[in-house]
């Protein structure tokens, strides 16, 4: 009996020793990938300091590379004739470079040994390489653009895929080389379990700018640069006819033609991109450059952002040229047919305010309302913002035959002369309505424990409750962010609560300002605020991840900032906005 409990006890040591040492497995594997992750994240955030020991920076006599080569009898690339943007932006034009292409991928085996490259041959990102090849098995690709030049960060992505597995047909658009300078492009084929299978530096001198953007911007970075968002800065109205697209280091990593400089962002999905390229048009991308969608808007022009109704169809805020007044109509425009309506007249919505404004006026205000930015919520409404009003608006039914004023936030001593329309404007709490409405939440909270959602962390943490913003002043770029929630959660219903951020610019220094909105009693809230470095205005406004990318127009100066508020890095660009894409799920993973 004592040898059985002397076995048990032994066995149970055993067991126990082996669950710790799965236990310790588990926390290396999770260290490990981890670590893995950081590393990936660093490399790719394009900062030098942060990305340590340059792989490819270094090059030595034994360098095996590849020379691409663009003209003459050894030309290995192809490289199409230039096209202007006109022909850039034409369906039939893309379609026959993509038959082109389709042909010359028929006619031959491409491998990763011998791709197909092509410099730019839809013309839609110039200095960008097409790359076409297939494997065996699936694979994907990773791959980083170095030059030498220990100043400028290397530029490393992992491309993106029809599955985000790897598969063996692959075409991809590589970008990110600096232009006017001897880029080395190193690619590595990694399998779909991750493990290496094989590699390959090409070197390429890149053509300079077409347009002349500047290689590099003047950039003022913290001590705290590891926690900037990774992505591109997309800075539009440069007033050359491009996009350009700047690291987080301040190099030129990639440009984007344009018929006319409207200074509308692009707008983007996981398969298309949808290039504004002209005040009154713009184009649907592919991943690979190729245009399969122009749509014309007529007489209408848009200089606002385009946003999607999820329906098929894009909202942007519009000005009729055979009108007398500007961006004052919400228009659609269909993404199948291409065909233009309009969904909202303000000066019908808003009546009484339009005839008051232009009272004995011989011809009306031009700017009576300009409104400024919108979004798209609940699969129903349009928020508005106009600074000019220093108001948000919603409204309700935007699709439908008769779209409504569903409410307005904004100053009672301005929307009170207006009869008819001091009803729709939600009430904002006091501070005692505040303190009790947190308290009733505790109370909640300690009877059915509910975890925090994300969203309310973004302009977070904040000390102590604000004092109550007087109304709004001259706000500029609305982001709105609906929350999220399940069960019995109070924020469970999404399309009666969520949270609007604004920079309010008539006060000094100006603020980043966040509101709860709640449709179902009515109000609205603050929630917390954030002052900006002394003289920063803001033209617009982003919410990228944890941190806000802010742009001053009448500086020519945009800034990304971390939750805490304090500005990571600074650029000084003259352009019209700027904002910041990761590209992820479009170009990379």
């Amino acid at each position: 009996m004592k040898k059985i409990v002397i076995l048990a006890i032994a066995v149970s040591l055993l067991m126990v020793g082996g669950f710790v040492a799965f236990l310790y497995t588990m926390g290396k594997s999770g260290e490990k990938l981890e670590r893995e992750l950081k590393e990936r994240n660093n490399a790719e955030l394009g900062i030098v300091s942060l990305q340590g020991e340059h792989e490819y920076k270094t090059f030595n006599t034994q360098t095996e590379f590849v020379d691409l080569i663009l003209s003459g009898e050894n030309a290995n690339v192809m490289n199409p004739a230039q096209k202007t943007p006109a022909d850039v932006y034409s369906v039939a034009t893309s379609q026959n470079v993509h038959n082109q292409l389709a042909r010359m991928e028929d006619k031959k085996d491409y491998d990763f040994e011998n791709p197909l490259i092509a410099l730019n041959p839809y013309g839609t990102f110039p200095n960008s390489l097409y790359m076409f090849f297939e494997t065996k098995s699936d694979c994907y690709l990773k791959y980083t653009i170095t030059v030498q030049d220990e100043n400028i960060p290397d530029f490393t992505r992992t491309m993106n895929d029809s599955d985000g597995s790897g598969y063996s047909k692959h075409e991809y658009m590589i970008t990110g080389f600096v232009p006017g300078m001897e880029n080395y492009l190193c690619i590595e084929l990694v399998s779909d379990s991750g493990d290496y299978v094989d590699s390959r530096i090409y070197k390429i001198n890149v053509p300079g700018s077409v347009y002349g953007n500047p290689v590099a911007i003047p950039t003022e970075m913290s001590k705290k640069v590891e926690h900037m968002s990774n992505g591109l800065f997309f800075c539009y109205g440069m007033g050359n006819n491009s996009i350009a697209l700047y690291d987080n280091s301040g190099y030129l990593r990639g440009e984007i033609p344009l018929i006319k400089d409207s200074g509308v962002p692009i707008f983007m999905n996981t398969a298309d991109m949808l290039i504004p390229y002209s005040d009154n048009g713009f184009a649907r991308v592919t991943r690979s450059g190729q245009v399969t969608g122009v749509y014309s808007l007529g007489n209408y022009t848009i200089d606002t952002a385009l946003e999607y109704n999820e329906m098929g169809q894009m909202l942007a805020i519009a000005s009729d040229s055979d009108r007398k007044t500007m961006n004052d109509l919400i228009i659609s425009i269909d993404l199948d047919n291409g065909k233009v309506k309009e969904e909202a007249d303000m000066q019908k919505i808003l009546k009484k305010v339009y005839k008051n404004i232009n009272k004995g006026k011989k011809k009306p205000d031009k700017k009576w309302l300009m409104l400024d930015s919108l979004k798209f919520i609940n699969g129903n409404d349009l928020i508005v913002s106009t600074g000019k009003m220093s108001s948000i608006l919603c409204i309700g039914d935007i699709m439908s035959a008769n779209p409504t004023l569903k409410y307005i936030i904004g100053s009672k001593d301005y929307w009170n002369d207006y009869k008819g329309y001091k009803d729709k404007l939600l009430i904002k709490q006091t501070n005692d309505e505040q303190e009790a409405d947190t308290e009733e939440k505790e109370e909640e909270a300690e009877a059915t424990p509910e975890a925090e959602t994300e969203i309310d962390n973004i302009l977070e943490p904040e000390p102590e409750e604000p004092e109550i913003f007087e109304d709004f002043k001259h706000n500029v770029g609305m982001v709105c962010e609906v929350i999220s929630g399940s069960g019995d959660s109070e924020d469970s219903d999404s399309g009666a609560r969520y949270y609007i951020s604004l920079v309010e610019n008539g006060v000094t220094p100006s603020k980043l300002q966040r509101y709860l909105i709640n449709e179902e009693d009515n109000t609205y809230r603050h929630v917390s605020e954030r002052e900006l470095p002394e003289g920063h205005r803001a033209s617009t406004l982003q919410l990228n991840v944890d941190n806000s990318i802010i742009y001053d127009k009448t500086a020519g100066r945009f800034c990304e900032y971390g939750k805490e508020g304090v500005p990571i890095i600074s650029y000084t660009l003259p352009a019209a906005a700027v904002y910041k894409n990761s590209m992820k799920e479009f170009w990379f993973r």
